[in-house]
């Protein structure tokens, strides 16, 4: 009985977002490339954390040193955060030829206190974050800023791609994750309430970010902590579906595992500490639909991958029983063996639930593609990897995280080293 309230309940939820998903962007499908042009282009300051960052952030900076916007109207600030490689010396090197760079040196004290010194010494009134890891397309800010002109506007995202995608099958996975997620995104965002403005390229208004408080030194995931506030506070935050920006992938399975903890944990510990917000009316789809489908999405998965495990735990060691029982006799197996009648999974209510799930996904999927302007057969296997392992990894990771959160297991991405 126990088993059955989880494993429905887990479907319906992924059925019901997926849907509400899909209907969002078939609603709003005409206007999904688009994006106001601003009136006029303000001043922009682009804030770079970097902590040893020495391998990428000459091409970082280049890249954005190459966007097409005016030179006169934007400036670039990369904050050395207390680095002990070459990054402050590479970053100043750039910037003796481009007056419109500038490096800021201070003590090591994480991601967050590296954006706040930059918002501090910012002269434009919208700043934007951008990882010292990535490239931006030279494009991605003229998109960009024209929401700006809107005041209820206060963070304006991009979409990612994955920069190494052809390092590792692992890279593979997260390219096509990625391009699922910016179609997600999209929808999330024309229903007003995004999660995260994601640290490759972000644009914020930089009297918002002072008014809430700025980012929070103590939280590893200060972009969804901004956005949270954001929402807060009562202000939006918008995508422009075409303002790509590359950024590098874990290429292992523990740089992953490192990866999604972070994300997963910053998750669960944002909304618990924001949980007023949740089945909220004051916040909008933010509160009513976003917050509470997140949270049982979380919950319900970590169950039925508990479920899982358990079953095929017995499943294995009961068949590794009756084989001992039989001496091992697999002519004895092979003879009883059945092909399962049709009908039985025509008359299955939970195997169609799933197989409509995963139809969703893969028509999601097959759009993200679209929207991207890239073909699925250029990455075939990276889509066979998205959709036959990444919802396993994905529920492990989901499992790990909550039970991490519950037993209060120490969050080791806390050190004050890490910039990204």
């Amino acid at each position: 009985m126990i088993e059955q309230i989880i494993t429905y309940s887990a479907l319906y939820i992924s059925l019901f977002f997926s849907v509400v998903v899909l209907f969002t962007l078939l609603s709003n499908r005409g206007t999904l490339h688009s994006y106001p042009t601003a009136k006029s282009l303000p001043f922009v300051s682009i804030i770079v954390p970097a902590w040893n960052e020495e391998r990428y952030i000459a091409a970082t900076v280049r890249s954005l040193l190459g966007l097409d916007y005016p030179r006169d109207k934007l400036e670039i600030l990369v904050v050395n955060d207390g680095s002990t490689d070459r990054t402050s010396e590479i970053a100043r090197t750039l910037g003796r030829r481009h007056k419109n760079l500038r490096v800021i040196d201070k003590p090591n004290g994480g991601k967050a206190s590296a954006l706040n010194m930059g918002v501090s010494r910012a002269r434009g009134a919208i700043v934007a974050c951008m990882d010292a890891d990535s490239e931006v397309h030279r494009s991605a800010l003229r998109m960009m800023v024209g929401h700006m002109d809107n005041p209820r506007v206060a963070a304006v995202t991009s979409s990612m791609k994955i920069k190494n995608k052809n390092a590792s099958l692992m890279t593979k996975m997260q390219h096509t994750e990625y391009l699922f997620h910016m179609l997600l995104r999209k929808a999330l965002c024309c229903l007003d309430c995004l999660t995260v403005a994601p640290g490759p390229f972000s644009l914020y208004r930089k009297s918002v970010v002072r008014s809430v408080g700025g980012f929070d030194d103590c939280n590893r995931v200060e972009d969804m902590d901004m956005t949270f506030r954001i929402h807060r506070a009562g202000y939006s935050v918008e995508n422009v579906l075409d303002a790509h920006v590359w950024t590098n992938g874990p290429t292992t399975f523990t740089g992953l595992f490192n990866q999604r903890m972070r994300w997963f944990r910053g998750l669960i510990g944002t909304t618990l500490k924001y949980r007023d917000m949740v089945f909220s009316r004051n916040f909008g789809n933010f509160g009513m639909f976003l917050l509470p489908a997140s949270s049982a999405f979380a919950v319900f998965t970590s169950l039925l991958f508990m479920v899982i495990v358990l079953k095929m735990s017995y499943s294995i060691a009961a068949s590794l029983w009756s084989m001992h029982l039989i001496g091992f006799d697999l002519a004895y197996v092979t003879a009883g063996l059945r092909m399962p009648e049709l009908s039985v999974l025509l008359v299955d209510f939970r195997t169609a639930i799933y197989v409509g799930v995963s139809m969703l996904g893969v028509l999601m999927l097959l759009l993200s593609y679209s929207k991207a302007r890239e073909r699925v057969r250029d990455g075939a296997a990276g889509v066979l990897g998205f959709l036959l392992l990444m919802p396993l990894l994905l529920s492990f990771f989901w499992t790990l995280a909550m039970f991490y959160e519950l037993t209060g297991k120490r969050k080791m991405w806390l050190h004050k080293g890490e910039a990204k």
